[in-house]
């Protein structure tokens, strides 16, 4: 099942794409919007993993391997990462550095 891309994700991945100068085809578009989500869902969400303290990020862990509902991952990230919103947009800047690197060295290949 392909996960919902939430509306102001896909604008920050569209712009990205824009901004990368990606061009494709409707179809292949989708699939590069669903597969930069899943790259950005890792980027963001080892930000705020590396943001817990040892003690929560070995809770966090045991939670994931537990097969806690990802509402309850995200709540627990929620109240135990300290400025959960600065860690989110620094992970969003990097990812968006990395991506357009990334496609800028494909291009000089």
């Amino acid at each position: 099942m392909v996960s919902q891309i939430p509306s102001e994700v896909r604008r920050y991945l569209e712009d990205l794409l824009a901004t990368a100068g990606v061009t494709s085809v409707p179809r292949t578009h989708e699939q590069i919007l669903h597969a930069l989500f899943e790259r950005l869902n890792s980027v963001t969400v080892t930000a705020a993993t590396n943001s817990l303290s040892s003690n929560d990020r070995e809770i966090f862990y045991r939670m994931i391997a537990t097969l806690h509902p990802q509402d309850e991952l995200e709540h627990f990230l929620h109240d135990h990462v300290p400025d959960l919103q600065a860690v989110h947009t620094k992970a969003l800047g990097e990812f968006r550095t990395i991506y357009l690197r990334e496609v800028a060295a494909a291009r000089k290949r």
